[in-house]
Parts: C-alpha cells; sequence; structure tokens
C-alpha cells in the first residue's frame, strides 16, 4: 500500500493506449520521483505511480496500461489494475479520474466504445463529478477537425458523464496546460470509485463487480462465435476434395486458419478464467460416523458352580420340619421294603 498520509492527492490516469496519458505525468514530473508498481514491469506496459508536490499539496499520479494493447488482453490489463487498485490503495479516496482520448482518432470502432463503457462501469456514477475526459494531440491536426470530434464526443460517448458531471478538457502538449488540468481538481472533495466500493467494502470478487461482469459476458460471447468458427473449419477441412491433389494449396489455407482460430480460442479462455471466478469443487465422498461407545468397565467371571453335596449334606441344611417329614417317609418306606424291625442307615 502507498505510505502517504490522509492528505495525499491521488489522481488515477485511464484510456486506450497512445492517447497520452505517459506524456502527461513526464510533463508533470518535471522534479518528482516516478516508481513502478507491484512489480508488473515498466513503463507503460504496467500500473507505475509517481509523487509530486504541486503547489503546496501532495500528489500520487498512478499511469495504467492502456487498454487495446496488442501485447496483451484487455482481460489482462483489467485484472492487473483492479489488483493494483486492492493492494496500494486500499480504502484511500480519489481526488481525480482522468480518461484521456486521442482526439486525432477519426473514428471510434467497437472496441474503443467498449472500453468507454468499462471506464464508465470502474468509475461509477457516483464519482462522476471527479472525472475529467481529456483529449489530447490537439497539435497534430487541424484545429476545426479535432473540434468536429470533440464535438462528436460531447453529443455521444461523453454525453451522459458530463450530465453526472465529467467535465471535458483540452490537453496542449506542455507543462502549463497539464498543471492547469491537475490545479482543477484541486477543488474537488476525494471520492471512492465504484471498482473501490465493489472491491472492498461489498466484498465482490472481480467477476461480480459492474466492470467484470460486462466483460465476462464480452469474452464469453467471443468464446461461443469462435467455437462456431472452430467447428466449422474442422467440418470444412473433412471434406474429400481438400484432400486431392488439386485441394492442396486450399487445405493448406484452413489449416492455417483453424489452427489460428485455435489460438485465439484458447486465449479468449485464459481471459475468462482470470477475470471470472472459478470455484474447484472437488466430490468428496459422505462416511457416515459411527459414535464410539465409551469403553464399559471389565466384569468378573461368575463365582464357579458349588460343588455336589451328598444327599445327607442337603438333608442337613433343611429345615427342621422339612428333616422330620422326610425322616418319616423314609421309615415308612424302609418298614414296607425290609419288613418293620429292620433298621434304615442314617435313621435311628
Amino acid at each position: 500500500m502507498l505510505d502517504y498520509d490522509e492528505d495525499t492527492r491521488y489522481v488515477l490516469i485511464l484510456g486506450l493506449i497512445g492517447a497520452g496519458k505517459t506524456t502527461f505525468v513526464e510533463h508533470i514530473m518535471k522534479s518528482g520521483e516516478r516508481s513502478v508498481g507491484n512489480g508488473m514491469g515498466s513503463g507503460t506496459e504496467s500500473t507505475v505511480y509517481s509523487h509530486q508536490d504541486i503547489d503546496g499539496e501532495h500528489f500520487v499520479f498512478i499511469d495504467t496500461p492502456g487498454f487495446d494493447d496488442p501485447k496483451r488482453s484487455n482481460a489482462d490489463i483489467l485484472v492487473d489494475l483492479t489488483t493494483w487498485i486492492g493492494m496500494f490503495l486500499g480504502g484511500r479516496k480519489i481526488t481525480a479520474v482522468l480518461y484521456f482520448h486521442d482526439i486525432t482518432t477519426a473514428k471510434l470502432h467497437g472496441s474503443a466504445e467498449r472500453n468507454f463503457a468499462m471506464f464508465s462501469k470502474l468509475i461509477g456514477s457516483d464519482a462522476m463529478r471527479n472525472v475529467g475526459l481529456v483529449s489530447t494531440h490537439w497539435d497534430a491536426v487541424p484545429v476545426n477537425v479535432a473540434t468536429d470530434r470533440e464535438k462528436y464526443l460531447k453529443n455521444g460517448l461523453w454525453k451522459i458523464m458530463t450530465i453526472q458531471g465529467a467535465k471535458t478538457y483540452r490537453l496542449k502538449n506542455d507543462y502549463d496546460s497539464c498543471h492547469a488540468l491537475v490545479k482543477d481538481f484541486m477543488r474537488k472533495r476525494p471520492v471512492f470509485t465504484k471498482i473501490q466500493t465493489e472491491l472492498s467494502e461489498e466484498g465482490y470478487h472481480l467477476s461480480e463487480t459492474d466492470a467484470g461482469a460486462s466483460l465476462v459476458s464480452e469474452v464469453e460471447a467471443r468464446i461461443v462465435a469462435q467455437k462456431e468458427t472452430v467447428e466449422y473449419l474442422t467440418k470444412l477441412l473433412s471434406k474429400p476434395r481438400l484432400w486431392d491433389q488439386d485441394g492442396r494449396d486450399e487445405r493448406m489455407e484452413v489449416v492455417e486458419e483453424l489452427e489460428k482460430s485455435e489460438r485465439i480460442l484458447a486465449q479468449f479462455e485464459v481471459d475468462l478464467s482470470k477475470v471470472k471466478k472459478v470455484e474447484e469443487v472437488q466430490e468428496v465422498e459422505e462416511v457416515e460416523e459411527v459414535e464410539e461407545l465409551p469403553e464399559l468397565p471389565e466384569i468378573p467371571p461368575p463365582p464357579p458352580p458349588p460343588a455336589p453335596r451328598t444327599w445327607k449334606e442337603s438333608l442337613s441344611s433343611a429345615p427342621t420340619n422339612v428333616l422330620d417329614l422326610i425322616s418319616s417317609i423314609v421309615g415308612g418306606i424302609g418298614s414296607l421294603v425290609l419288613g418293620p424291625n429292620t433298621p434304615v442307615p442314617g435313621h435311628d
């Protein structure tokens, strides 16, 4: 995170590649200090910050990579930009957001319009009063041509932003013009951009933010279209006529186009994986937990059965009235069997 006090003013600089963002910073940084942010590279290929004292106030200028860079995808740039904002700006408010546009651009293509729409989603309507729409390179085209193009922008892409509070600026290629632009924002109260609020306060993943969701939709649509192209070329390559001697040249062209389409498709899928949150779902076998029973105390073995007793011992433990009854019975049986005067054993 940038280590400056709460009075430091932060200026976020965005726009297409070649629009003059870095040139603006170089004019401002006559005697300032410039650093590469987050070790992502150098120059306009990464987000860099520079700090400078201007009219008694401390400024940090954050120069971001330009969209539509032929060396990098917009998804890659958006991921780096939002990562940098999250890591270094944290909860710090921004004094100004400057969007640079090259006035020599004769026509706005679809990519330029999409990138400007993304800029709008990154900033949000609540922060538009701190936005500067800066047109550059006025010295490279006739004034009347540049004026017509500026009018076209004000009535088109820039209109909704100016209604929400953004201001337009014509920037010359010199220090005085750049200094006047910065000075105009000294009266502004710093604000949070929409992407800061979404990532920090609301805890969104990049793909859930307004800008990220828009890019995901765009990339997913391109993936669908590219898959259709690959499928078409694959079917075309299976045609028998392409494998005849006369079809060799056409077959080579189809193979080359197919390989190119597959590379583009692979890059789109990489871009999508960078922006879109991918939740890996792992299948886990559900194992029923068996509660272990507490260990029971050891039960002593039962005592051995008593030794068998003789009939005399059994009789000796019997109650007296029972003994008398048994004695009478035994005596009677003995008299019947042996005779009345024959003694019975154990019976006196």
